[in-house]
């Protein structure tokens, strides 16, 4: 069955209750223009977003990719005391190496790592070693150890394995979600009724409310929220 609607699966239940949580604000302007539109009405609606919400955030892929992504963050921002170690050996090295000690792709890891950027911590990560790997005699006349290398290259190892199972995870959420298009495009069907009705109801009258009532509008909404808690520090 194809999707009905243009923004992403997981959004639509979002846009779905920012929605009815207008609805429930103007009831009463809805209730006078047409009988159709009670509580009851609204909780019927609700009772459709929970549904979609919860095959979303399916339990067995949500769980399983928060502790993915933990073990991901927590073995990332571990690369940061090795990093600095290796850059004190470049520093040590500086005019012996066959780059300039600030081209060791150190500076890059790292800003993967503040980036939450896994493919950059994997790339960079493995240009640093190969750097490394070029001049590690040099390195360990410095007092570089052949057991620090080792075990970054470990650590990556670890990291590469992890970012596919995260990958693996995304992908079974999304086909979980796919497989229930049929109850997406039912509520996107009576969020566009709503939408409609609301039209009907404030264009001309209130421009204000009607931004409410406005597609667009809900989903720009919902992706500035996303992207306010993305940049919230974590407690």
């Amino acid at each position: 069955m194809r999707k009905y609607f243009s923004c992403k699966i997981e959004e639509l239940p979002v846009i779905a209750d920012f929605l009815l949580d207008n609805l429930t604000r103007d009831l009463a302007d809805f209730t006078a223009y047409s009988p159709l539109y009670t509580a009851e009405f609204v909780d019927g609606k609700r009772a459709k977003v929970t549904t979609c919400k919860s095959i979303v955030h399916s339990s067995v892929y949500t769980v399983q990719k928060k502790l993915v992504t933990d073990k991901l963050e927590t073995l990332s921002k571990g690369l940061h005391r090795p990093l600095n170690e290796f850059e004190g050996y470049f520093n040590l090295a500086s005019g012996e190496l066959d780059i300039l000690s600030g081209d060791s792709s150190i500076s890059d890891v790292r800003e993967a790592i503040n980036n939450g950027n896994t493919e950059g911590i994997l790339t960079d990560g493995r240009i640093l070693l190969a750097t490394i790997a070029r001049n590690q005699t040099v390195l360990e006349t410095k007092g570089l150890k052949p057991e620090q290398v080792t075990s970054v290259e470990t650590v990556l190892g670890e990291i590469d394995t992890l970012n596919k199972e995260q990958n693996a995870l995304h992908s079974g959420r999304t086909f979980n979600s796919e497989q229930n298009i049929d109850k997406f495009n039912d509520l996107y069907l009576d969020m566009r009724s709503i939408v409609k009705t609301g039209k009907a109801i404030y264009r001309g009258k209130d421009e204000a409310k009607l931004k409410d009532y406005t597609f667009s509008q809900l989903l720009k909404r919902v992706r500035i929220e996303r992207i306010s808690k993305a940049e919230k520090p974590k407690k």
